[in-house]
């Protein structure tokens, strides 16, 4: 049997060997520092399917700090890089659909641009679908 673990250090090998280079912050497995002001991407799970094939969501939420503008002559760092976002999601969807392993594959599901209320800021949430074909993949 495989666990989200499993999963989630699959994506995470892929994530940090592909996309890590082109952020200024770090890939981390379920959480993210709290005081962190860089781009960061985190690798979580929903539950695993304990039936054959075993199935779950994997979640990269890919971080991305607000811009600092002026609105009125007063700073302001609350609008979303989107430009930013977009352009990382891009990159980290070209490097996650349609991967296939030994005894794995995930594909693209979906994506969506949310905020964070504990920051404030936006990230990016790319949904894998994920899919373990065979017994355990990882030691």
């Amino acid at each position: 049997m495989n666990t989200t673990n499993d999963a989630i250090d699959i994506v995470w090998q892929k994530i940090n060997s592909t996309v890590k280079a082109s952020i200024d912050g770090d890939v981390y497995k379920l959480n993210r520092p709290i005081n962190s002001k860089k781009e960061d991407i985190v690798i979580n799970s929903l539950p695993i399917t304990p039936d054959f094939p075993q199935q779950c969501v994997v979640n990269i939420n890919c971080y991305v700090p607000n811009l600092n503008v002026k609105i009125n002559g007063k700073n302001d760092n609350t609008i979303p890089n989107t430009a930013r976002l977009k352009a990382l999601t891009n990159l980290i969807m070209s490097h996650t659909d349609n991967v296939e392993g030994a005894n794995f594959c995930y594909y693209f599901e979906g994506q969506a641009t949310l905020r964070s209320p504990e920051t404030n800021e936006y990230f990016s949430n790319i949904r894998l679908f994920f899919v373990f074909s065979g017994e355990q993949v990882i030691d």
